[in-house]
């Protein structure tokens, strides 16, 4: 199957944070099954083109960043941000540069600390790249962020989205890091967008099942108890699924307090996802506090794409085709309806009234989205922060 056909492309992913594209170096990353080559443009803005040298192939990736362009590392052929070659260093001035000589070029955006790439051949008209309140730096009582190295999972988007987003696996993976958490999972609200691209999750709030945060131990558990960030507002936290594979769970205390655990999720081809993972946090905001987070991040997330990669079903594009689900699996069973229906609708596959009538795989145990809609209206989105 051809890797870009086996995930959405009308879809905006994270090809990395801004701190890994300095200006006069390029950034390979492979995304959707494709060799990218980001770098910073004369302007310093970010650019992105396919890496294949269409000369003899070699790999521009591995290339310098001459003048805000990409000079092929074989035989010195420089590339702009749109692809084209203005520059044959073995042709004598005059000499056209053949028609041929260009490679794809990508919509990218750098909002926010983050690298932002369309990948479909269409562009992105009036679908935005995601735009998140709690990563500006004015926003409510000030935010620190707490960014975690990149990380390459061999293992399927799906795989490591379910698990990103999953309420059930924390005391069997995180037994040491996310100890206390209970094994039984309160009754989970879900909401899906209008336009089906996301929805937003809560854990029923009348629920006392998670009432606390973990993790009050130590140095940082210390500091969690002085400023009060043990007791949370349970009517006001709640998770999301983005399509192009953000998750995050947002935390709101009684103290006023925020935290944010965000993950930009892209997969690199059928079985093997790039994990972009950062902890943002309204309390705590000292350079020693960043060091135990970034320990601590490591190690959570370190556990978690472990045992995703020790799937037997890791080896398999989209991980198991017919998973047996339970109703705590609700999550994942949105976030299976939202990417399996997007597959479907960008390939010209279901006409609309289909769409409405079809669901993918394992989405069988999840509840109508209207029947969704209406429980999940008690916490509307736009009320949620």
């Amino acid at each position: 199957m051809n890797a870009l056909r086996s995930f959405p492309t009308k879809a905006w992913y994270s090809a990395g944070w801004s701190h890994e594209i300095p200006a006069g170096e390029p950034l390979k990353r492979r995304i959707l099954g494709k060799d990218i080559v980001l770098f910073r443009d004369p302007s310093r803005k970010v650019a992105a083109i396919d890496a294949l040298c269409p000369h003899r192939g070699a790999d521009l990736g591995i290339g310098k960043v001459v003048d805000g362009k990409v000079q092929c590392p074989f035989h010195g052929w420089q590339f702009n941000r749109s692809g084209a070659c203005v520059l044959i260093p073995s042709q004598e001035p005059g000499q056209k540069i053949p028609r041929g000589a260009s490679v794809q070029s990508y919509t990218v955006v750098e909002q926010q600390e983050i690298i932002w790439i369309w990948m479909d051949d269409s562009p992105p008209g009036e679908i935005a790249p995601p735009f998140y309140d709690f990563l500006d730096p004015g926003y409510g009582r000030g935010m620190r962020r707490t960014k975690d190295i990149p990380v390459l999972a061999a293992a399927p988007f799906v795989s490591v989205v379910e698990n990103a987003i999953d309420n059930t696996h924390p005391p069997f993976i995180h037994p040491g890091t996310l100890a206390g958490e209970p094994e039984v999972v309160a009754p989970q609200i879900i909401k899906f967008d209008p336009d089906l691209r996301g929805y937003w999750g809560q854990l029923a709030p009348e629920d006392s099942i998670h009432a606390e945060v973990k993790g009050t131990d130590g140095l940082l558990g210390l500091h969690r108890r002085v400023m009060k960030v043990t007791k949370l507002d349970r009517s006001r936290c709640y998770f999301r699924f983005d399509l192009g594979g953000v998750v995050f769970f947002y935390d709101r205390f009684l103290s006023g307090h925020e935290q944010v655990g965000f993950v930009a999720i892209t997969p690199a081809d059928e079985t093997h996802t790039w994990f972009f993972g950062e902890h943002v946090r309204s309390f705590a905001k000292f350079p020693f506090i960043d060091a135990i987070i970034r320990k601590w991040m490591r190690k959570l997330n370190g556990e978690d794409i472990w045992h995703v990669e020790k799937l037997l079903s890791s080896a398999r594009a989209h991980g198991l085709k017919n998973p047996v689900s339970v109703p705590a699996d609700g999550p994942s069973l949105a976030f299976r309806r939202i990417f399996f229906n997007a597959i479907r609708r960008e390939s010209g596959a279901l006409d609309a009234a289909s769409r409405r009538a079809k669901r993918p795989e394992g989405a069988a145990l999840l509840p109508d989205a209207a029947a969704i809609s209406a429980v999940a209206g008690r916490s509307p989105l736009n009320q949620a922060l």
